[in-house]
């Protein structure tokens, strides 16, 4: 992309002017012009240009290092110069000659998106690039960012898990990822290249490629007293735990005015076979990830126990999540 280029003619140049005299480098630009080609439309290019002592050979030397991988035209101007005998060059000749790709390959985008939070556990991972890809053996590691423990190393040319498609790979995952916890992405050096060879630099830097997967577990539920449990005490606490806090889809989420709404608290009457609402209070804790139930105080203001002998049974609603 440095490169000088020449123009070789086999005797010596004169600009067509008054006096003939042989050319110089002030006049190199009666001679050549230069562009590049961007997007199908051609773009002058500025050079500065030297002859040689003999006359024959013109070099130009661009300002600009020029565009990778792109096509660029040299064209030699008619009816400006000729031999020492006013031969003139009378038609306009021109080469067209394509840069290499030294260029390598850059990520744009990848899904997740870096820094996006509320990532599906079962999310495929995708590396978007700006060009062609392909790999080669190499891995691809997921890291779980709080423990640093490696949640899967894919090799991305295992072609049963990945998928390259033009610019796009795309990986399947083997295994759903966690919920709520943070993960980054790290690539091998080289792994990847353009179709012209240039290689990837990978990703060494675990602030590239992070993301935050969302809650799709639901809370783990504790009751106390215990299922099926037996000789529990009249007067003991019943409280339903959960392993986070809980909310409902509701506007303000749960409260103690609407927390009882969401338990069934029932006994099992022996005379009928059939199980009866039980009268209770509930209230939930500040940190929303427990409930606590208490029987009315009776006409007396003397607390009410649990029947003797009894079985009781809580349900919560399908709501809570």
């Amino acid at each position: 992309l440095n490169s000088h280029i020449q123009i070789h003619f086999n005797e010596m140049l004169y600009p067509l002017v008054e006096p003939l005299q042989p050319l110089e480098d002030e006049n190199i630009y009666l001679v050549a012009g230069f562009s590049a080609v961007v997007d199908g439309l051609g773009s002058n290019r500025e050079f500065e240009g030297t002859v040689s002592e003999d006359k024959k050979v013109v070099t130009l030397a661009p300002n600009e290092t020029l565009q990778s991988a792109i096509s660029h035209i040299i064209k030699v101007k008619p009816n400006e110069v000729g031999d020492e005998f006013e031969n003139e060059i009378s038609e306009e000749t021109w080469v067209l000659f394509y840069t290499a790709d030294v260029v390598p390959p850059e990520l744009v985008s990848t899904v997740p998106e870096s820094g996006e939070t509320g990532v599906d556990i079962e999310t495929e991972v995708q590396l978007i690039f700006d060009e062609s890809i392909d790999t080669d053996e190499g891995i691809l590691t997921i890291i779980e960012t709080a423990t640093g423990e490696t949640f899967a190393e894919i090799d991305l040319y295992y072609w049963n898990l990945v998928t390259v498609e033009d610019a796009v790979i795309t990986i399947e995952l083997e295994d759903p990822l966690k919920s709520s916890k943070a993960y980054h992405v790290l690539i091998d050096a080289g792994v990847i290249t353009d179709l012209s060879g240039n290689d990837y630099a990978g990703i060494d830097d675990p602030e590239v490629f992070a993301f935050t997967t969302g809650d799709f577990e639901p809370p783990e539920v504790t009751f106390t007293p215990e299922h099926l449990s037996g000789s529990i005490a009249v007067d003991t606490d019943l409280i339903i735990a959960f392993s986070e806090a809980i909310t409902i889809e509701a506007d303000g989420g749960i409260t103690d005015e609407n927390v009882a709404s969401l338990v069934t608290f029932s006994l099992d009457n022996v005379e009928t076979g059939e199980g009866e609402d039980v009268i209770f209070n509930a209230a939930i804790n500040d940190d929303g990830d427990q409930i606590t139930l208490t029987l009315p105080d009776d006409g007396d203001g003397n607390p009410t126990l649990l029947l003797g002998e009894t079985i009781y049974s809580m349900q919560i609603d399908e709501a809570i999540m």
